[in-house]
């Protein structure tokens, strides 16, 4: 969407919740007779009290801050007039959760376990999955394919089964990024990985 148009709907959009905000207080719209140039986008009232609303966007404020300026001082000879401006900002992207994820691809890991960590040790044991961050979710006919990255906690133990149960081996804790492009079922089973890789070029550096 040009940034002209975003900046309208962004505006009206904001001049709308105004309105319903204000009027659950009981405030109304009024229309009154006011110079072209200090016509605010919403002027409400209720009994005496007058509030005057101008929307504007972050991107726009520099533009109009001469005409906004013009506008609060005509409102500010007027003892019963508010002036305010409000800077409507585009919604904050939401994080995107699929229920259950991180254990999800935790079972997948153990049981389909990644070449990458089995080379890192004598026995790699994985231990959890966190941070999992999605960044796109596209769902048809009942699939779910979900892709994004996460962190793969692991112990590395070196030398055999015997040293460790005689605590002659050694063993140590770390954890790697992985990224996933995989599709679950309508119960959240997975059924297909398109891509699961886990980055272990730290464990060299």
């Amino acid at each position: 969407m040009p940034e002209a148009a975003l900046d309208r709907y962004l505006e009206q959009a904001t001049i709308d919740r105004i309105r319903r905000e204000w009027e659950a207080k009981g405030f109304q719209v009024i229309k009154e007779s006011v110079p072209a140039r200090t016509q605010p986008d919403l002027l409400m009232r209720r009994g005496e009290e007058k509030v005057a609303f101008e929307v504007t966007t972050a991107s726009a404020l520099q533009k109009r801050r001469k005409a906004i300026s013009q506008m609060a001082k005509t409102f500010a000879d007027d003892p019963n007039t508010t002036f305010r401006l409000v800077v409507a900002n585009p919604p904050r992207e939401r994080s995107i959760e699929v229920d259950g994820l991180d254990n999800i691809l935790l079972s997948y890991i153990i049981e389909n376990f990644p070449d990458e960590l089995d080379e890192l040790s004598s026995h790699t044991l994985v231990e959890s999955v966190d941070d999992v961050e999605v960044s796109a979710v596209d769902i048809d006919r009942g699939r779910i394919r979900v892709s994004g990255r996460g962190v793969v906690s692991v112990r590395l133990e070196y030398g055999s089964a015997s040293d460790q149960e005689h605590d002659i081996g050694y063993a140590s804790d770390d954890s790697f990024p992985f990224e996933f492009d995989i599709t679950l079922d309508s119960n959240l089973e997975i059924v297909d990985v398109d891509h699961l890789e886990v980055d272990t070029s730290s464990f060299d550096a």
